[in-house]
C-alpha cells in the first residue's frame, strides 16, 4: 500500500536552476582531508535533537567532538536553533505537507497514461476493495484519509506557511550572525530544521546503538553551503576509521526516505561515491535516510 512520508519544502529550485547551481569540476574537489579546520560547528543540546546534558549524550559522543576540535573545528556551545521547540510541536508542517501531498498526488495521477486510478480519493477506494492485499489492516491510511479531507491553499495553509517562513528566517539569520558554517547533532530529529527551508545536510557514520543500527553525525547548513559541508563531513570521516565508530547504549529514531526525491545513498564505500554519483544524475535529493548510512542532499 502507499504510505506517505513527507516533509514540505517552502522553495522548490527549478532543475535548471540546480544544474547551474552545481559547482564546476564537481563536488569531488572539496573532499579535503582538512576540512574541518577552521569551521565554526554549533552543538546543539536541545533533548531529542543535539547532544542533551540530561540523557548524558554529551559524554558518550565526546571522542568524536574531541576529533572535530583535534582537526581544527570550532565548537560553539552556547547557542541554540530559535524556537527548536515549534519545529517538532507548532510549525504546521503536517497541515502543509497534508494540504500539498493530495495536490500533488492528484496532479501526478491525472497525467498517467494509463492507471486504475487518477485521484487521492480513488487510491483510498482501491486500498479498501484490497485491503488484504494491501494490508490495510496492519498499516492503515491515516494520512491518506487526513489529506484527503484539506481543502487546497485555504486559511490554515497559509498561516502554516507563513510561520514555516518565520522560522527558516530565524534559523538563518542565526547561523549567519554568529558565523557559523553547520550544525552537528547526533539525531535524524533533526530533519524538520533542513526540510522545512530546504537546506543541505549530510551524515556520516558515527557508530551503533543497542540493536546493531548505525548511527550518523549529521552536519546541516543551510542553502548553498553543500561544498561547505562536504569539506567537514569528509574531514570528519578522514578523522576516524572503523576502529573508532562509537558502540552506544542508546536508541535512536529512524526517519524514512521522502518519496518526493530520489535519495542517493552508498552503505558500503567512501563518501566520495555517493559525491561522484550525485554530480552525474544532477538530480535533487532529499535528506531522510537510515543514520550511518552516507547521505547528501542539495539545497532545493
Amino acid at each position: 500500500m502507499p504510505y506517505m512520508y513527507s516533509m514540505p519544502l517552502l522553495v522548490l529550485m527549478p532543475m535548471m536552476q540546480l544544474q547551474e547551481n552545481l559547482p564546476s569540476g564537481g563536488y569531488s574537489q572539496f573532499l579535503k582531508a582538512d576540512g574541518l579546520s577552521g569551521k565554526r560547528l554549533l552543538i546543539t543540546h536541545y533533548p531529542g535533537f543535539g547532544f542533551s546534558n540530561d540523557s548524558g549524550v554529551v559524554n558518550v559522543f565526546e571522542p568524536h567532538l574531541r576529533k572535530l576540535r583535534q582537526k581544527g573545528a570550532i565548537l560553539v556551545n552556547n547557542l541554540e536553533i530559535p524556537n527548536i521547540v515549534d519545529y517538532f510541536d507548532s510549525s504546521g508542517e503536517d497541515t502543509a505537507m497534508s494540504v500539498e501531498f493530495k495536490i500533488a498526488i492528484n496532479t501526478y495521477l491525472k497525467n498517467l497514461e494509463v492507471s486504475p486510478v487518477r485521484t487521492l480519493t480513488d487510491l483510498i477506494e482501491f486500498d479498501r476493495q484490497f485491503s488484504k492485499l494491501e494490508m490495510l489492516k496492519q498499516y492503515k491510511q491515516d494520512l491518506f484519509l487526513v489529506s484527503e479531507a484539506t481543502k487546497g491553499f485555504d486559511t490554515a495553509y497559509t498561516k502554516v506557511i507563513v510561520y514555516m517562513k518565520k522560522l527558516n528566517r530565524d534559523y538563518k539569520k542565526m547561523m549567519r550572525r554568529n558565523k557559523l558554517d553547520a550544525f552537528v547533532t547526533p539525531s535524524a530529529n533533526c530533519s524538520p530544521v533542513l526540510a522545512i527551508g530546504g537546506h543541505p545536510g549530510i551524515s556520516v557514520p558515527a557508530g551503533y546503538d543497542t540493536k546493531g543500527v548505525p548511527v550518523g553525525f549529521c552536519f546541516g547548513g543551510f542553502k548553498g553551503t553543500e561544498s561547505k559541508l562536504i569539506e567537514i563531513a569528509y574531514g570528519f570521516e578522514q578523522a576516524i576509521n572503523s576502529g573508532d565508530l562509537l558502540h552506544l547504549n542508546l536508541d535512536f529514531t529512524v526517519h524514512v526516505c521522502n518519496p518526493k526525491y530520489r535519495v542517493q545513498l552508498v552503505t558500503h564505500s567512501q563518501l566520495e561515491t555517493t559525491i561522484l554519483n550525485l554530480y552525474a544524475h544532477k538530480r535533487k535529493t532529499e535528506y531522510y535516510a537510515w543514520f550511518g548510512l552516507y547521505c547528501f542532499v542539495c539545497s532545493l
